[in-house]
């Protein structure tokens, strides 16, 4: 017992105090059935908020090319749902009444990408969840399968695999991966601009796992033997679930100059389950080389 209150005291005494709205708390949640729900619920969304997008057409940037982005994004969440607001640190989503939370999150992104040869393509990114202290760092493979000539009948197609991982958190453990293809048709107007459709679906999954946490049930006057524990740690959320894993479809446009890019998607759910899913707009301003 001893050895818990000091682990407790240690935990309390370094909880961030620059905590802001939208960063994640579980100190709310107990050791129950319905807590236990709760956090796997928000753990899966969030993991849905911060996981990989493949924003754009499937045309890698060749072998020698680099292009940077800078992405914004708008993620719809269940705020109706009462994880959101037991869960919330302080600020708009922990206002009394669900009504009170957000319907969306943003993101912003900067992403950088690298050509290289035989089709492959590298890439890198920085999230950043807003009125936050949580970022989320990625990195990804992409793979041309296809990529057709400019205004020839013949599309580019893609493969790709990518990885983000949460950091900022100190209640939650967070990293989701993304597989998936692209298929896209690029067309010159104008002389030196073009414009490309693309659509492209995405194999996602969640794992997550909680912090050493303070049991928010724990009476210190209590001395029976069924008392609650002063530190409990949530049950991880494990890649092979099936309740972790979703499929997502993407379509969108995007517009291209000799030296930059414009691109609008829609990130949308294929599951037609009664668990967290969102849908997800974009928009990304890119530069390339």
């Amino acid at each position: 017992m001893l050895r818990q209150l000091v682990l407790a005291s240690i935990l309390t005494a370094s909880a961030p105090s620059w905590a802001r709205s939208y960063d994640v708390s579980l100190s709310r949640l107990g050791d129950t059935p319905t807590d236990r729900a709760k956090y796997r619920s928000l753990a899966q969304e969030m993991g849905l908020v911060l996981a990989p997008l493949h924003i754009g057409p499937a045309r890698t940037t060749g072998h020698s090319g680099f292009e940077y982005t800078l992405r914004v994004s708008s993620h719809n969440i269940h705020q109706t749902r009462s994880y959101w607001t037991d869960v919330s640190d302080g600020g708009v989503m922990d206002l009394g009444g669900a009504t009170d939370a957000p319907d969306t999150l943003a993101t912003t992104t900067i992403e950088v990408r690298k050509g290289l040869p035989f089709g492959v393509e590298l890439g890198t990114n920085l999230s950043w969840l807003e009125n936050s202290e949580t970022i989320a760092l990625g990195g990804r493979i992409r793979i041309g399968l296809l990529e057709g000539y400019q205004d020839s009948y013949s599309p580019d197609v893609s493969v790709h695999a990518s990885v983000n991982r949460m950091l900022g958190s100190t209640d939650l453990d967070l990293t989701t991966l993304a597989t998936g293809a692209t298929v896209s048709y690029r067309k010159s107007i104008l002389g030196r601009m073009s414009i490309t459709p693309f659509f492209g679906f995405d194999f996602l999954l969640v794992q997550a796992g909680s912090h050493l946490l303070i049991n928010p049930g724990f009476d210190v006057n209590c001395e029976t033997s069924d008392c609650p524990d002063r530190l409990i740690v949530f049950d991880p959320l494990e890649l092979d679930d099936a309740d972790n894993q979703w499929s997502r479809i993407r379509y969108g446009l995007r517009l291209e100059t000799i030296l930059f890019a414009f691109t609008v998607q829609h990130d949308m759910p294929v599951d037609d389950l009664d668990r967290p899913d969102q849908n997800a707009i974009s928009l990304g301003l890119s530069a390339h080389f």
